[in-house]
């Protein structure tokens, strides 16, 4: 009988892991390199190879989850969500062909401009692009670091309540996506995340304050066309741009509803995609409410901060519930996260 030559056991789930996700890691590097030669295509001047390099780039994002299925509920959910970020961005270049992006430095070589263009969610190096520029600076590891003491301190406190848990998944997102961020940004890319501490309202919230990393196929695939339409069939402006922001948030859900798939149930996939939608909704209705920031005094702003955070966190713990999110990190069970056990809620992959 042969014997393994570390001192533990690798359960049977980890080990067929290891041999499901390079297959899959390998498609989706190959989709990845048909987006680049699209890019690249393109930049030379060849828009129908473009064209046909964009439909195979498509498929190969596709093929990356049919053909090489995951079975360890967490690795899928990492796989579908490197697919949706693929295809998006190829739709969204897609989209904006006729007006594309242009670098903001000196001029490069297509072969490098492709690689940028490529490999940035934000777009730094090329204009227009999503960023804002924060009117408050803040040290981003500073802050980073309350951040992971505010987690550290909800994992102390009872664990059984959805609103703990709603603001422990707020937090964990801001933790892993701002850890990525001082990770692989350039020397002076300006921080992904505001201080959550400072959001006093559900449009700063989502506009000033959340990351915006996927801002741009949001505003391209679903904000302008749906904005559009509703203004050619007589709809005002403010109405069109209501139905445009909607459509925005909608998109987005649809976007963590694919990613989460592998995770979750449909109950709490409908959830996941009803807060996105909720949320598009409330702040068109928070704007109509509120009226202009530069109207309002410093007791409406308080008003309305609390009624954002209440909505915000109310909505997230409704979510939390139906999804299964485990009970604080000694709720998971970590040598079972790839065992696939049919139960109540989910796939049962949170020990729950």
């Amino acid at each position: 009988m042969a014997t393994s030559i570390l001192p533990f056991d690798i359960p049977p789930s980890f080990r067929l892991l290891a041999h499901e996700f390079i297959p899959s890691l390998w498609l989706l590097l190959h989709a990845l390199s048909l987006l680049y030669l699209s890019l690249y295509f393109s930049f030379k001047g060849y828009k129908r190879v473009y064209g046909v390099l964009t439909l195979l780039t498509l498929m190969g994002f596709a093929r990356a989850t049919w053909e090489a299925p995951i079975s360890c509920p967490p690795a899928a959910s990492l796989m579908n969500f490197g697919v949706a970020v693929g295809v998006l961005k190829t739709l969204d270049i897609f989209a904006r062909r006729h007006h594309p992006r242009t670098y903001a430095g000196r001029p490069l070589p297509p072969s490098i401009l492709a690689l940028l263009l490529t490999t940035e969610l934000r777009y730094e190096s090329f204009t227009p692009n999503p960023i804002r520029v924060s009117t408050s600076p803040f040290s981003e590891p500073t802050d980073l670091a309350l951040h992971i003491a505010a987690f550290a301190a909800l994992q102390m406190l009872p664990q059984e309540h959805a609103v703990i848990l709603a603001l422990q998944v707020l937090l964990t997102i801001y933790i892993l996506w701002t850890t990525l961020q001082l990770i692989l940004r350039y020397h002076d890319s300006p921080p992904l995340f505001g201080p959550l501490y400072q959001a006093d309202s559900l449009g700063g919230f989502w506009a000033k304050t959340w990351h915006n990393a996927f801002a741009s196929p949001c505003t391209s695939l679903a904000y302008h066309p749906v904005r559009r339409a509703l203004s050619r069939i007589g709809l005002p402006i403010d109405a069109a741009r209501s139905g445009g922001l909607v459509a925005a948030f909608a998109l987005m859900g649809a976007f963590h509803v694919y990613a989460l798939s592998p995770l979750i149930a449909r109950e709490g996939l409908w959830r996941v995609w009803w807060f996105f939608v909720g949320n598009g909704v409330a702040v068109v209705f928070e704007t109509a409410l509120w009226g202009k920031e530069s109207t309002m005094g410093r007791g409406r702003r308080r008003g309305r901060a609390v009624l954002a955070w209440a909505f915000e966190i109310g909505v997230a713990a409704w979510v939390v519930r139906g999804c299964g999110v485990p009970e604080g990190l000694g709720g998971i069970r970590w040598a079972e996260v790839c065992e696939v056990r049919p139960g109540p809620v989910g796939i049962g992959w949170f020990g729950m």
